[in-house]
């Protein structure tokens, strides 16, 4: 479920869906055991849209700026 990023949304906080963090998690624990690339963290990263967070409207993206990255790092 792509992660939705209205103005509202962009002002109080950008909600990353549980299930895409259980992917990451999963994906970082057996990147960390294997020594190997966390290509399923990237696409759980990806599917849920927080790779295009930051694209500008124009281009086809939310629109986020920099209080929608700063929500998503932290």
């Amino acid at each position: 479920m792509p992660v939705s990023l209205d103005e509202t949304e962009q002002q109080d906080a950008v909600i990353v869906p549980a299930q895409t963090l259980a992917r990451i998690a999963a994906a970082a624990v057996a990147a960390d055991r294997t020594g190997s690339f966390p290509a399923e963290g990237i696409q759980a990263v990806q599917d849920a849209g927080l790779l295009q967070a930051t694209v500008a409207k124009r281009y086809g993206g939310p629109g986020g700026g920099m209080d929608a990255l700063v929500q998503i790092i932290s």
